[in-house]
C-alpha cells in the first residue's frame, strides 16, 4: 500500500452528545470551522488548479497532520492539500483566511510539516487567488519548470 493508500477508507465520525453540542453553541470561538463546508467552491477550484500545475502529482485532501509527522500537536488542523510524487509527500497547501491564520492550530500544522522535511505552503481563501497567481507559486514549490501559456 502506497502512501496515499492509508486514506482510502472513509473515517467514522464522532457523534457529540448533546453537553457537547451546547457547549459547542456557547462558544463559537473555541470550535473550529469547517472549511470545506462553508467553502465548497473554493475547494473545487483549489483542486481544479492544482491539478493542473502539478499533473505529475496525486493530490491527497484533509489529510492530518499526524500522518505526516508522528510528533505533530494534538489540535493541528488537517493538510487540506497533499501533493505527493512518486509516493513521497513532496508539498502540502493549507488554505486559511486572513483573519485565521495566525491561529495556533495553523501555525502547529505548518510546523509539523515543515519538520517532517515537506515544504508547506497558505492560500488565503478569501483572496483573489488568480490561476496566474496560484499555478506558479505550485510549480515553483515543487520545483517544476512554468508553462508559458
Amino acid at each position: 500500500m502506497g502512501f496515499l493508500g492509508l486514506f482510502s477508507r472513509p473515517k467514522k465520525q464522532a457523534q457529540p452528545d448533546a453537553a457537547a453540542r451546547d457547549w459547542c453553541r456557547e462558544h463559537p470561538e473555541a470550535v473550529e470551522r469547517d472549511w470545506y463546508r462553508e467553502h465548497p467552491r473554493d475547494a473545487a477550484y483549489f483542486s481544479g488548479l492544482f491539478a493542473q500545475a502539478a499533473p505529475d502529482c496525486q493530490i491527497a485532501s484533509r489529510v492530518p497532520a499526524e500522518a505526516l509527522n508522528p510528533a505533530a500537536e494534538p489540535g493541528c488542523v488537517p493538510v487540506d492539500f497533499l501533493f505527493v510524487r512518486q509516493e513521497r509527500p513532496v508539498l502540502a497547501v493549507l488554505l486559511v483566511e486572513q483573519n485565521t491564520y495566525r491561529r495556533r492550530a495553523i501555525r502547529d500544522a505548518e510546523r509539523a510539516v515543515e519538520q517532517a522535511g515537506v515544504p508547506c505552503l497558505r492560500f488565503f481563501a478569501d483572496m483573489a487567488n488568480k490561476p496566474e497567481y496560484v499555478v506558479p507559486r505550485i510549480r515553483e514549490a515543487l520545483g517544476t519548470p512554468s508553462v508559458p501559456g
